[in-house]
């Protein structure tokens, strides 16, 4: 990857408010770099290993300062309606809106400690496989997102991050994912639970294979339940949390923590972290142009993607350092484009428009 013209691209990313395009940002420039240049570079490979690069020297300044390091996974899916379907933009169901939309489906890494978010990691699904469903070709992924989310905890222990948890919602919540968080890495998590998951309030119970439905619980409000889940070994501890929609209706959130001696207190506070990976989704799209790129190869947008995330990383140190967060910095950053505007227009009237 070359580092220069990455910079230049994030930077691009981080004033930009409109669509991105290689001739606009060599224009920028006065096209000292050509378009061509730009175009090569986004072609070009980069992956985890140079995001990794970049975040490194803060992710270490960042857990020799602070201990409460967490990992946050999660994935989120960016419509791209009016693009060619090709193997990274393709048909996925997304759950927030209860159907299928076309667009790229990424899954980010958050390590969050000491207030600030880094994206450590990532991994696109990318659907390359083909199948007939009653008569319809269809595309498919060779590979879960469950699996990539284990491939991710690895590479985030491969690289040294001094985590304590793992955070996730019921996507993610898997048997497998949690045995392969606390029994193959040693690290503990705290999971958003599905209610129709089965669990045993005892190990007596686990043992006859007595399992119930969580919705089947009577659980205290603010107290913690220990559990034996079906098809993990160890004991877990449950929470419930109920909270009000925006509808006024009720809603329900199990949670289930592996480190146990945990209260309904320090357990869904450390959960509310998970939060941040919505605001950094949120912020890549808003303020980072994450959706405005026109390029139709599928390696061109998604490195178009990556360099994003190279930009909120950036966008984050600025922003935590002159305290303020990331939508307020991109705010400030177009009212002051928008008064140079201003003030050109007022110039050119005076100039040209008779008095």
């Amino acid at each position: 990857m070359n580092n220069y013209l990455g910079n230049l691209y994030s930077s691009y990313l981080l004033a930009s408010s409109g669509q991105i395009t290689c001739t606009g940002l060599s224009s920028i420039l006065d096209n000292e770099i050509s378009h061509d240049e730009f175009t090569r570079f986004l072609n070009d490979s980069i992956g985890s290993h140079e995001l990794w690069l970049k975040v490194k020297p803060t992710v270490r300044s960042l857990s020799t300062c602070h201990s409460d390091g967490v990992l946050i996974l999660d994935d989120h899916i960016e419509e791209k309606q009016y693009m060619q379907e090709n193997a990274l933009i393709s048909w996925h169901y997304d759950h927030s809106l209860k159907r299928s939309v076309k667009g790229i489906n990424q899954l980010s890494v958050l390590f969050e400690c000491g207030g600030f978010s880094i994206p450590v990691g990532f991994d696109f699904v990318h659907k390359t496989e083909y199948y007939e469903n009653k008569g319809v070709v269809k595309r498919r992924s060779p590979e879960n997102k469950n699996s990539k989310f284990r491939k991710l905890v690895s590479q985030a222990m491969y690289n040294q991050i001094n985590f304590e948890f793992v955070l996730a919602d019921s996507w993610f919540c898997s048997a497998e994912n949690m045995k392969w968080v606390k029994q193959t890495h040693k690290k503990n998590f705290i999971f958003a639970i599905k209610k129709n998951r089965k669990v045993a309030l005892s190990l007596a119970e686990k043992q006859k294979g007595h399992y119930q439905a969580l919705s089947e619980l009577i659980i205290e409000d603010k107290t913690t339940q220990t559990v034996y889940l079906k098809g993990v070994d160890f004991p877990l501890s449950l929470v419930k949390q109920v909270f009000k929609n925006k509808d006024e209706s009720e809603g329900c959130l199990y949670l289930v923590c592996s480190k146990e001696g945990l209260d309904f207190s320090q357990i869904t506070t450390i959960y509310k972290r998970r939060w941040k990976v919505e605001e950094h989704h949120r912020s890549i799209k808003s303020n980072l142009n994450y959706a405005k790129s026109p390029a139709h190869k599928a390696n061109t947008q998604q490195n178009h993607c990556i360099m994003c995330l190279f930009a909120f990383y950036e966008w984050e140190c600025i922003a935590k350092t002159i305290k303020t967060n990331q939508t307020a910095l991109k705010q400030k950053i177009y009212i002051k484009a928008i008064k140079v505007a201003f003030d050109n227009v007022q110039k050119l009237k005076q100039k040209y428009i008779p008095a």
